[in-house]
C-alpha cells in the first residue's frame, strides 16, 4: 500500500477517528482504524462495535490496507504541515512515513480481524438537510432530559420528521424535551438513536462544516462532504437504532395539550433566581443536602414569585417581573392556582432555551410547558414539557 495524504486532511481524519475509537476496547483491534486505498479512494474505518464511521477521500496511490492505532495516526497528523506519504510493504509489521524532509516508521497491522463496517444504504433519502451547527446546537438543548442507561428506551434521542420539519426529543419519565427545526425533510417514521452514537455525533460535527444529511433506513446515519485538502472529504458515521418504543403514551399524553395561561418572563433573570434558590436550599450544612428540591411558582399581575425550601428548614424567596393572563390562576397548578416543580428540571430546562424571554404555559396531565423562540439560520422552537412535582408544602 501506498499514498500521500494532504496535511489538512490527515488531522481531521485522526480527529474524527479520535471521537469513536474506543480507548479501552474489548477487541484490542478496534483501537484504531483500518486506512484501506482502492480504485482511486482512501477509506478510513472506525469503529466502537456500535457506531461505525467511514470516511472516504479520492487519491492516488498504490491499493493496500493496514490498521493504526488512534494515538500513532494522531502522531503522524502532528509531525509537520505538508503532504504526507504513507507505504507498507505486504506483510511487513510497519507503516513508514515521509513528510517535510523527515522520514520514519509506525507500528501497523494486517485488517485480519477487523470487523466489518456495513456501508450505508445511501441511495435512499428517508432524513433530512440540516447545517451542522445548527443540528448540533439543537442536540445540545434535548440532552438534559435523556433518560438513564439501564432503561434503553429512553436512553437516546428520538428523531423524526413530517415532512418541512425535522424533530428531537429525549425523555427520562418525569420530564421531555423537544427541539424542532425546520430542513430539507423527507417525512419519515421516528427512530431512537442510542445516547453513545449521539455523543459521536457531537464530537464528529466540531470538525466540519457546512450542511450534512441525517437519514434514518435500516441503519440511522450523519454524513458530512466538505473540501480539504484540494479534495472532497465524506464522513458517514452509523449505527443500527435501538429497538424501542418511544416515547410511551404516558410521556406521549405530556406534549399533547393545548396552552393556557402563557407566563413570559426573561430568561436569564429566571435563570438567576432559580439558581439562586437551588444554591440557598441545598448548601445546609447539617444533614444531607436535598437533590430535588421542589420549587413553587405563584403567578400575580405583572410578575411571577418563587417558594423553595427544604427539608432541614432552609426556605428562599424571590420574583422577577413577568406578562401573566388575568386567568393564570385558573390554569397553574394544583394549589391555589401555584405551580410545584421539580426545580432542578425547571433550571435545566430554561438554561436550555435561546433567546431572551421563555414562556410557561399550563398543560395537560398535570405538567406545565417551558418554551423558547431560536432565530437563526433556521426558526426553531423548542420546548420541555416538565411534570408537576407533589411535594407536600
Amino acid at each position: 500500500m501506498k499514498v500521500i495524504i494532504p496535511a489538512d486532511a490527515l488531522t481531521t481524519i485522526s480527529k474524527l477517528v479520535k471521537s469513536v475509537a474506543p480507548s479501552k476496547p474489548a477487541l484490542a483491534i478496534i483501537k484504531g482504524a483500518l486506512l484501506s486505498v482502492a480504485n482511486g479512494e482512501l477509506r478510513v474505518e472506525a469503529t466502537d462495535m456500535q457506531t461505525s464511521m467511514v470516511i472516504q477521500m479520492p487519491v492516488e496511490g498504490q491499493a493496500g490496507s493496514v490498521v493504526i492505532a488512534a494515538d500513532k495516526l494522531a502522531q503522524l497528523a502532528a509531525i509537520g504541515s505538508g503532504p504526507v506519504q504513507l507505504a507498507r510493504e505486504a506483510g511487513s509489521d510497519f507503516l513508514t512515513f515521509r513528510t517535510n524532509g523527515r522520514r520514519g516508521k509506525i507500528p501497523a497491522y494486517s485488517r485480519a480481524g477487523w470487523p466489518g463496517v456495513a456501508d450505508h444504504a445511501l441511495e435512499s433519502f428517508e432524513g433530512f438537510k440540516v447545517n451542522s451547527s445548527v443540528f448540533s446546537d439543537r442536540l445540545g438543548r434535548v440532552e438534559w432530559a435523556q433518560g438513564e442507561e439501564n432503561r434503553a428506551y429512553l436512553h437516546g434521542v428520538f428523531i423524526w420528521g413530517d415532512g418541512s420539519t425535522a424533530f428531537l426529543r429525549t425523555g427520562n419519565g418525569h420530564a421531555i424535551a423537544t427541539a424542532a427545526v425546520n430542513a430539507d425533510c423527507a417525512p419519515f417514521d421516528g427512530v431512537l438513536v442510542a445516547a453513545p452514537t449521539v455523543q459521536v455525533w457531537k464530537k464528529m460535527l466540531g470538525h466540519v462544516e457546512g450542511d450534512i444529511i441525517v437519514r434514518a433506513t435500516d441503519r440511522v446515519s450523519v454524513q458530512s462532504t466538505q473540501p480539504t485538502g484540494g479534495a472532497e472529504l465524506t464522513v458517514t458515521v452509523s449505527s443500527q437504532p435501538v429497538e424501542a418504543s418511544f416515547p410511551n403514551a404516558a410521556m406521549q399524553q405530556m406534549v399533547e395539550f393545548e396552552r393556557n395561561a402563557v407566563i413570559e418572563a426573561d430568561r436569564d433573570e429566571l435563570i438567576k433566581l432559580v439558581a439562586d434558590a437551588r444554591k440557598v436550599v441545598e448548601n445546609v450544612k447539617d444533614g444531607p443536602k436535598v437533590k430535588s428540591t421542589s420549587i413553587r411558582l405563584t403567578p400575580a399581575p405583572g410578575s411571577v414569585s418563587l417558594r423553595i425550601r427544604d427539608n432541614q428548614g432552609g426556605e428562599f424567596s424571590g420574583a422577577v417581573d413577568a406578562d401573566v393572563p388575568e386567568d393564570a390562576s385558573e390554569h397553574l397548578g394544583y394549589n391555589d392556582g401555584d405551580l410545584g416543580i421539580q426545580s432542578a428540571y425547571l433550571l435545566k430546562s430554561i438554561e436550555s432555551m435561546a433567546g431572551s424571554r421563555v414562556r410557561l404555559s399550563a398543560a395537560a396531565k398535570g405538567s406545565i410547558a417551558v418554551e423558547g423562540v431560536l432565530a437563526g439560520r433556521v426558526t426553531v422552537v423548542a420546548h420541555s414539557v416538565i411534570m408537576q412535582s407533589r411535594v407536600p408544602w
